[in-house]
């Protein structure tokens, strides 16, 4: 497993500094989407379960 990321960071270092800044920005939007997904997925579960928070009269 490690000799596989060392690998991997030795290709990234061989590629332009363009591409590897482009590869982590989209590496980085993956991340953060799959995180708001997950969140976003908790709170549906949670407002179909109908357990809103009790100071909000609208259940959000």
């Amino acid at each position: 497993m490690l000799s596989h990321l060392t690998e991997k960071l030795r290709q990234r270092l061989r590629e332009p500094r363009h591409t590897r800044l482009r590869a982590f920005y989209r590496e980085s939007n993956a991340v953060v989407e799959r995180a708001l997904l997950e969140d976003l997925e908790d709170e549906v579960r949670r407002l179909l379960a109908g357990s809103g928070r009790p100071d909000d009269p609208w259940c959000w």
